[in-house]
């Protein structure tokens, strides 16, 4: 079985509010570096805001970038065939290299009982879980529930 593999960097001068599309074939992206928040586009879908360092699978054959404040940008764009490109060179906001690593995920769904938030009330959804990946939460449409909010201990 061969695979084709074709990643590489790109350079981009973006300016405010002006959008850059690349047309590019790629299953992983990471920006190496960006001084601010940077959005990303992948064929035309939903965008995203990531930083640098940080970096991802996504199928796409193009990439628009865009972002709030003029910077230069390096991301790395291409086809990896499912190997997890190891690049160290993007620097997080602490001043250590920004390593990919491996997530691990539970084998098994664990049933949790409902949790109930009177009016006006704070509640806690879940205890903090460093192996938890994401909570979902749904609200009936019938609940007739007005305004809720969701954040972290600080929400009111």
């Amino acid at each position: 079985m061969s695979s084709y593999i074709n990643y590489r960097d790109y350079r981009f001068s973006l300016q405010s509010g002006k959008p850059r599309r690349i047309s590019v074939v790629g299953d992983y992206w990471q920006i190496i570096q960006a001084a601010g928040a940077v959005s990303l586009t992948f064929d035309d879908q939903v965008p995203i805001s990531r930083y640098q360092g940080m970096g991802g699978p996504a199928a796409y054959q193009a990439v628009t970038l865009t972002s709030d404040v003029d910077q230069e940008v390096v991301v790395s764009l291409g086809r990896t065939d499912g190997r997890l490109p190891y690049d160290s060179r993007a620097v997080g906001a602490g001043g250590g290299p920004v390593v990919a690593g491996v997530v691990n995920i539970a084998a098994t769904i664990g049933s949790v009982p409902d949790v109930v938030c009177p009016a006006g009330a704070t509640t806690l959804l879940r205890a903090a879980n460093v192996a938890r990946l994401r909570i979902a939460v749904s609200i009936p449409i019938t609940a007739g529930a007005g305004d809720i909010r969701i954040g972290d201990s600080a929400v009111t």
